[in-house]
This record gives structure tokens, C-alpha cells and sequence, in this order.
């Protein structure tokens, strides 16, 4: 209710440097994403059943060619693209595409503890959920009833007066979570609607 919050990042250090990713964190990224297609066929099956690249549940965007560019740019035909993610399926950009991420990434961590019976520690949600292992697939996010019951308790926050707000906003309605996003008191109207 426009009350002053900050968080700080307790990764970070004092010049505001959160770590190096590595190659790791990269195939980590690329798994879950693998792991999250068929929920979002469940959830957005008219935006990703037919993507522009890759199996059903892919969130990507068209590559369009821009010849005029290339030429101006002195390349030959077919090596000058253009990554539409403006036309981004389900998020509509690629800051958005990472929040639905990062929400979907929090729930799975809440489902693997809630299946084991378990308390998900804080230094877990900071980090990619691995799928290997689980136990469940990533539709069990959407179609187990005590698991979204579980979800529905639960409330993600985030600071955001654009793409980012609305993407997180989106993937917690989609589970069943509540989502409260923070927004700046200089935010457009339009931004708040």
C-alpha cells in the first residue's frame, strides 16, 4: 500500500556483483526449460503447441530476415536476422520469458518439497531447480490437486511497472498462486491497469 521497500540481494557484493554464471548454470537453464514444455502445453496450449523453433511447449520467438539491413550493413543475403521477441509466445519478451521462468522455478521447489514431505530452504530457491530426479513431471504443477492447493497458500512478490510485473503476475495465476506486484509511485496509469 505505498509503503518504501528495499530488498538487497545477500549474493551480491558491496559494487553489486551477484557471481559469474558458468556453463553449468547454463545447461541447468537449458534442462528446466526441457522439463517445463509440457506444462506449458497444459497452461498455454494455443501459444506453444506450434512454436516457431523447437518441440511443443518451447517458448521461443521467430528469427525474420532483414535483407535491407544486411545490405546496408554490407552482408550477404540470409546473414542479417532479426530475434522477434516482441512476438515472444505466453511473455511477450525476454525479461517476461525469464520472470514466468523464475516463478515456475519457485513452484517446482515447492512441489519437490511438498512430495518428500520436506521445509524448502531460501538458499534452494535461489538456484535452478534440476529435474533430474524429481519424481514428477512438470504437469503435475498443474494437474495435482493437493499440489496446487499447496500452491494457492503460497504468494510470489515482485517489483515491476512493466513486462517483468505482468509475466510473474501471469505464472502465479497459471499455478494457483497469489502474485503482488510492487510498483513505483512515478509508474504510467496505463502500467497500473
Amino acid at each position: 500500500a505505498r509503503r518504501p521497500v528495499c530488498w538487497e540481494n545477500p549474493a551480491c557484493d558491496e559494487d553489486g556483483g551477484c557471481g559469474v554464471l558458468s556453463r553449468a548454470d547454463l545447461d541447468a537453464s537449458v534442462r528446466m526449460w526441457a522439463w517445463l514444455r509440457p506444462l506449458f502445453v497444459l497452461l498455454f496450449p494455443e501459444e506453444v503447441t506450434n512454436p516457431p523453433w523447437g518441440e511443443p511447449g518451447t517458448v521461443s520467438s521467430p528469427l525474420r530476415r532483414i535483407d535491407a539491413m544486411g545490405r546496408a550493413l554490407g552482408l550477404r543475403p540470409g546473414r542479417c536476422l532479426l530475434k522477434a521477441d516482441s512476438n515472444l509466445a505466453v511473455c511477450g519478451s525476454v525479461k517476461a520469458r525469464g520472470g514466468m521462468f523464475e516463478v515456475f522455478n519457485v513452484a517446482a521447489h515447492l512441489a519437490k518439497a511438498f512430495f518428500g514431505g520436506l521445509e524448502v530452504r531460501e538458499s534452494e530457491l535461489q538456484s535452478v531447480f534440476d529435474p533430474r530426479g524429481a519424481g514428477f513431471s512438470s504437469a503435475a504443477l498443474a494437474e495435482d490437486p493437493k499440489l496446487r492447493a499447496h500452491l494457492a497458500e503460497r504468494e510470489i512478490v515482485v517489483g515491476s511497472t512493466g513486462n517483468l510485473g505482468l509475466s510473474v503476475g501471469l505464472g502465479a495465476a497459471a499455478l494457483g498462486m497469489r502474485a503482488v506486484v510492487h510498483m513505483s509511485t512515478d509508474a504510467k496509469a496505463w502500467t497500473e491497469s
